[in-house]
């Protein structure tokens, strides 16, 4: 959670770097957790890239009891839904780096609220995707070359952070949780935030 692309601007790190990072740490974690399930299916002595072997049929998604939950206490800091839940011990952490891949890919894009809002049109969508640097967000782009202002930027930030699905819902759909418990975890993290909210992580 700590590389989070949703951090960026609370810690002064370009959200690209920290999406990149974000997507280095899952895919690490992915591999290590394969290992440790099933490390027969891996020779350690091959060159990176021929870890796997491939005459091995793909296993199943692990079960419960394979995976990882937390036991401790409660971080005495403001933190995310996913945390809590990891951090009480509700659900794995496979399952909270899960739920949040699957918030992420569910975003709306930046350039989609801003063509319902009229503030650009199809032709500026692809004009910023097509002229912005390598690693330079959408909205750096438009900034940078005044497609957008400054207040555009944060309400299509904000928009966007209000549009996304709520990440307790996927554990709603995968069968995790029941409604009325993420109801009362919710109530708990507002709560904790609530007695944390001078500290940071």
């Amino acid at each position: 959670m700590e590389t989070h692309p949703d951090r960026a601007y609370h810690i002064g790190v370009d959200e690209a770097i920290l999406e990149e990072r974000f997507k280095e740490v899952h895919r690490a974690y992915e591999q290590v957790f394969s290992y440790i399930q099933e490390p027969n299916r891996y020779i350690l002595t091959m060159p990176p890239g021929s870890l796997y072997r491939s005459d091995r049929p793909a296993t199943k998604p692990p079960s419960p009891h394979h995976q990882h939950f937390y036991k401790g206490e409660i971080p005495s800091r403001k933190i995310f839904m996913g945390q809590f839940l990891y951090y009480s011990g509700v659900i794995s952490m496979r399952q909270m780096w899960d739920a949040v891949v699957w918030q992420k890919i569910q975003r709306p894009r930046l350039g989609d609220i801003a063509c319902q809002l009229r503030w650009l049109s199809p032709f500026d969508i692809q004009n910023i995707l097509r002229r912005r640097k390598r690693g330079e967000l959408f909205g750096e782009f438009g900034l940078r070359t005044g497609l957008l202002s400054f207040y555009q930027v944060l309400v299509l930030l904000g928009r966007q952070k209000i549009l996304q699905p709520r990440i307790g819902n996927y554990f709603i759909e995968k069968g995790i949780l029941l409604p009325k418990k993420l109801d009362a975890l919710e109530a708990a993290l507002k709560d904790h935030n609530r007695r944390h909210w001078f500290k940071r992580g």
